[in-house]
């Protein structure tokens, strides 16, 4: 794909958007030629490629094949160039019959041509098939032979030989006890169900009951890694819209002063897709910058929107960061935002709680990455009425302890 971005780029193209549409047209099923970028010629492989493909390129051992088949002379509608202009013609149209000669031998003479291109492929050997019929059929094989009439060439006269046996089948495994044979295949069932990768959301979801309907208007918990099939600006971002425009908006907002926060939020509530919320979406977002953890982070060394992905006990953690700071009391901070509007209570409680183990996963898989200790994690409440409210994580030692053993267990 590289090698492919780059001689699009050298033959004049630029731009993404350009070069994702001429991608687009390479993969259309009416698209005749489709050049391809190989590497160099040498390498001990076997290329399969029309002739299209391999024109301008050289082979030291060259197979054409195909040569036996009959032309495929279509009788559909076809180009005809007639009094210094063109026009479409039917097989039955006088003006395609009165050009027709001329058309099949213009066809015969590009058949030798793509013939010729697809023979000098070859550096050093050159194999091809001339079985034909005696019929009066045009194929590959009948022009290279008479093309070949006289040429030095080495005719394939068979050999004696015989191709070694296949290996015997591997014999059954012998269970004397059927028991330990259903106890042996429910346990690989068992491990082969555990997926190779899990988002921080999925994690802080395992064995939780589901929280009342109004929870799932937000989904301030649901913000899993990269999907290629969304809008840039929902990548990654699973939640309300109000909500992925506020982490849109914190991610290139000036967190110092907020001078952009309102022209950001008047863009972002319209690549939502929520017009009227603009006010909204740019309350919450400033509330934010008076958490003190971004207050202090924005003159610290400190990264936006960070995607992690590590393995974590045996298992593939994957996650975005909406604030990292590395503080010079604390160390490294994870700081996430949240929009839900919850009051207090049993309900907020258990929020609290799967948001905690979110931020654990998040945790585990830095230091995996960074190998470095993380010392925690902050989550700013984002309120539309006032400043955010910063709730630290507890226990944030024991409970990424925790998650890291509940994870070794399911392997």
């Amino acid at each position: 794909v590289i090698d492919q971005a780059r001689a699009w780029s050298e033959a004049g193209g630029h731009g993404v958007r350009r070069y994702l549409l001429w991608t687009r047209l390479q993969g259309d099923e009416g698209r005749f030629v489709a050049e391809t970028v190989l590497p160099e010629t040498d390498h001990d492989a076997v290329r399969i490629m029309t002739i299209h493909a391999a024109k301008g390129l050289q082979f030291p051992i060259t197979i054409v094949s195909g040569t036996s088949s009959r032309p495929n002379n279509s009788r559909g509608r076809r180009v005809v160039w007639a009094d210094a202009t063109w026009m479409l013609s039917d097989p039955d149209d006088p003006t395609y019959q009165q050009f027709q000669p001329i058309d099949e031998q213009m066809s015969d003479a590009e058949r030798v041509r793509l013939l010729y291109v697809a023979c000098t492929r070859a550096m050093d050997h050159l194999v091809v098939s001339l079985h034909r019929t005696h019929k009066p059929d045009r194929t590959s094989a009948k022009i290279l032979a008479v093309a070949a009439d006289g040429a030095g060439h080495r005719e394939f006269t068979g050999y004696e030989g015989s191709l070694s046996a296949p290996l015997p089948p591997a014999a059954e495994l012998a269970w004397a006890d059927e028991q330990e044979w259903w106890e042996t295949w429910q346990r690989d069932l068992a491990v082969a169900s555990q997926p190779a990768a899990m988002s921080a959301t999925a994690l802080a979801s395992a064995g939780v009951e589901p929280l009342p309907a109004v929870a799932d208007q937000d989904g301030g918990l649901r913000k899993d890694p990269v999907d290629l099939d969304l809008p840039p600006w929902q990548r990654g971002r699973y939640g309300t819209a109000v909500g992925r425009a506020v982490h849109a908006v914190l991610q290139f907002a000036d967190l110092r002063n907020g001078d952009n926060i309102a022209g950001l939020s008047a863009a972002q509530a319209a690549a939502e897709g929520v017009p009227g919320f603009e006010r909204t979406i740019e309350l919450l977002a400033r509330s934010a910058l008076a958490a003190p953890i971004v207050a202090e982070g924005i003159d610290c060394e400190h990264w936006r929107e960070l995607f992690v992905a590590a393995d974590v006990a045996g298992t593939i953690v994957e996650c975005y960061i909406d604030l990292l700071v590395r503080h010079p009391e604390h160390g490294l901070v994870i700081v996430d935002y949240k929009t839900d509007q919850i009051p207090a209570g049993a309900e907020r409680d258990a929020r609290l709680a799967r948001y905690g183990t979110q931020l654990a996963a998040y945790g585990l898989a830095l230091q995996q990455v960074l190998g470095q200790p993380v010392a925690g994690g902050v989550l700013v409440m984002c309120r539309a009425d006032g400043a955010a409210v910063q709730i630290p994580i507890d226990d944030w030692a024991e409970r990424t302890e925790e998650l890291r053993r509940s994870l070794l267990a399911c392997r």
